[in-house]
């Protein structure tokens, strides 16, 4: 045999043994199950429920004022300038009335009062305007976190009513299974609507054990942390 043909059954075997290796590959691969579709929608679902619930343990008038603070402070900061600013300045305004004699030097007091009766109308009138701004951003504000916490629920559930959520084991709830499957999923799944009670049951079930063990003023806590990252965004913006 020459080195031709010894090289040649060379190639023919790692030719061969590569084949073996793409084959044995691919049966690995047959062999590990895909992650179904519907685990990634019961996922969604489960992260939902825990923001909603969240919402709903935080209340929403408390939410919204946070969010408010917030929204205040990134873009009516010039506002709040303005407003502190008008406060300080009826304020020296008055103490310097206090010292002035009406009698001695009524040319001066008079000059002030003036003063300070413009200071009074110009912060009224922004007071109006912040008290618009914080009107119409609860109304939008409000109305968002009440369809998160319910119409997006509402949606889900009618988009996706005869979609599984994931398969129980055959034989663990007997006759209860077709509850499990309502309205519309295959029976021996968990629907949709089930699911979302499930996660709810438990994600309360779960917050009121924690708030049992939280101590009193923990909503104080949490308004302190969002008014320092206020301030940090604020340096960053160089307001």
């Amino acid at each position: 045999m020459t080195w031709l043909d010894e090289r040649g059954m060379s190639r023919v075997a790692a030719k061969h043994a590569k084949n073996i290796a793409l084959n044995v590959r691919f049966r690995l691969c047959s062999l590990s199950p895909p992650i179904p579709s519907q685990m990634f929608l019961a996922i969604t679902v489960l992260l939902l429920v825990i923001i909603t619930e969240g919402i709903l343990w935080f209340g929403y008038s408390y939410i919204t004022a946070l969010a408010y603070g917030i929204y205040l402070e990134l873009q009516h900061a010039e506002k709040l300038k303005s407003q502190r600013a008008l406060k300080k300045q009826i304020l020296q305004i008055k103490a310097e009335l206090g010292r002035i004699s009406t009698q001695d030097e009524f040319a001066r007091w008079a000059k002030q009062r003036r003063k300070l009766d413009s200071g009074v109308a110009d912060l009224e009138k922004l007071n109006s305007d912040l008290a618009f701004i914080k009107t119409a951003f609860e109304l939008k504000f409000t109305s968002f976190l009440y369809f998160l916490v319910h119409g997006v629920q509402i949606l889900m559930v009618l988009s996706f009513r005869g979609s599984p959520m994931f398969y129980l084991p055959r034989g663990w709830f007997g006759p209860f299974e077709w509850v499990l499957a309502l309205p519309f999923a295959p029976k021996g799944s968990v629907s949709v609507a089930i699911w979302f009670v499930i996660c709810r049951r438990v994600c309360k079930s779960i917050v009121q054990i924690a708030a049992s063990f939280l101590p009193e003023g923990t909503t104080e806590v949490f308004a302190r942390a969002a008014g320092a990252v206020v301030k940090q965004v604020q340096a960053w913006r160089g307001l």
